[in-house]
């Protein structure tokens, strides 16, 4: 790998830290490689030192924000210990940290099939991980009925990925954003759950019990 100058890691940081803001706020298609070298005071010639299109710059920042986002998440998620607790948390961490991004962040990234397949990709590995995880740990704890994790890690994150891909072109705001993570997560505790919650004592109810 080619050693970088201390001035040319300077420049590398400011042209990430940009395009993420760029990015973040304005989507992909409405930023321009100019307008990231101008607002990181830098060349276009220096980007593409680094990246050899706007595309591929847009899928490193995504996976640079994604690698930080699930650091946090599998720092904090296990040392929560129930099971509905740690599915709360995932929610609560997705609706928040969803407010960084515009709608049009999102939109890009479902719309473009080549953005959007490399982005899942890497998306569904991590998800695969927490999900096991989570599932191993109710199971152990019986918290959650016997399953097989890998088979039930794989089908939720097929119906995740389904349910993104055919309702995200209704989404016209971030609230309705928000209501289907809502809807999916829902979804995620009460089937992993069988409809069941779990008291103090470690005993199951149905949560349509009073």
């Amino acid at each position: 790998m080619l050693k970088l100058s201390s001035n040319s890691i300077r420049k590398y940081k400011r042209l990430m830290e940009t395009s993420e803001e760029l990015f973040s706020t304005m989507g992909y298609k409405a930023v321009s490689m100019d307008q990231i070298a101008e607002a990181a005071g830098i060349s276009k010639m220096t980007i593409y030192k680094h990246f050899k299109s706007k595309e591929e710059l847009f899928i490193s920042v995504i996976l640079d924000l994604m690698n930080r986002h699930y650091e946090v998440i599998e720092n904090k998620l296990f040392k929560i210990t129930g099971t509905m607790e740690k599915i709360n948390y995932l929610m609560f961490y997705s609706l928040e940290g969803a407010k960084e991004f515009s709608l049009d962040f999102y939109k890009d990234i479902m719309t473009i099939p080549q953005i959007m397949n490399t982005v899942l990709i890497e998306k569904n590995k991590k998800n695969k991980v927490l999900f096991k995880r989570i599932i191993v740990d109710g199971m152990e704890k019986r918290e959650i009925r016997k399953l097989d994790p890998d088979f039930v890690a794989e089908a939720l994150i097929t119906m995740v990925e389904l349910i993104g891909k055919k309702y995200f072109n209704s989404i016209e705001t971030k609230d309705d954003l928000q209501d289907m993570t809502k809807n999916i997560f829902d979804i995620l505790k009460y089937g992993l759950l069988g409809g069941m919650e779990v008291n103090k004592n470690g005993q199951q109810r149905s949560v349509n019990e009073s």
